[in-house]
């Protein structure tokens, strides 16, 4: 399970994981693979978001972009543990630029280790607590909080079910 730094947001406990197990040949950048799948439930999580953290490695591809882009949060605001680099995108406002910054081109490996292993953390926020959160290397830490979002696993579940080997499930600690 993942955790945020002591007294930066609520911290109630994750109600469902999104758990995936691309089949075998798929590659992670495909439809069914553990980047394609998280990309998909982004387009429903998001929606349930007003704000998203996302700690980036300095290495990562656009990491110029997003300092330009997006709001560095200063340390007082930070959500996550041991942060140096962590940023705030507002949604809707800032949706194209998390979009973009999630998104990976088939076969392009240097984005393909962007995002999974230069996004070290991202969270999506609503005015209530946290909806998502993910450690994107970790795949067992890809938690949700449906805590005052009426319908979101029924949403996630309609979106995901044709891709085999991927499911919402709720949480049970492991």
């Amino acid at each position: 399970m993942m955790t945020f730094r002591n007294g930066s947001i609520d911290e109630e406990e994750p109600t469902h994981k999104l758990v995936t197990q691309s089949p075998s040949g798929v590659k992670d950048w495909d439809e069914e693979g553990i980047i394609g799948v998280e990309n998909r439930a982004m387009e429903v999580i998001l929606d349930h978001g007003s704000t998203v953290h996302v700690e980036l490695d300095p290495a990562h591809g656009q990491f110029e972009t997003i300092q330009n882009k997006l709001t560095q949060v200063p340390e007082s605001d930070r959500i996550f543990v041991a942060s140096e680099h962590e940023h705030r995108a507002v949604l809707p406002e800032d949706r194209t630029s998390v979009d973009s910054l999630l998104e990976i081109q088939a076969d392009d490996t240097d984005e393909w280790s962007d995002r999974l292993f230069n996004i070290e953390a991202f969270a999506v926020l609503s005015d209530q607590s946290w909806t998502y959160r993910s450690v994107p290397h970790e795949t067992h830490i890809r938690e949700i909080n449906t805590a005052g979002h009426d319908g979101l696993v029924e949403e996630l579940c309609k979106t995901l079910e044709q891709l085999r080997g991927t499911t919402v499930k709720p949480f049970d600690g492991s």
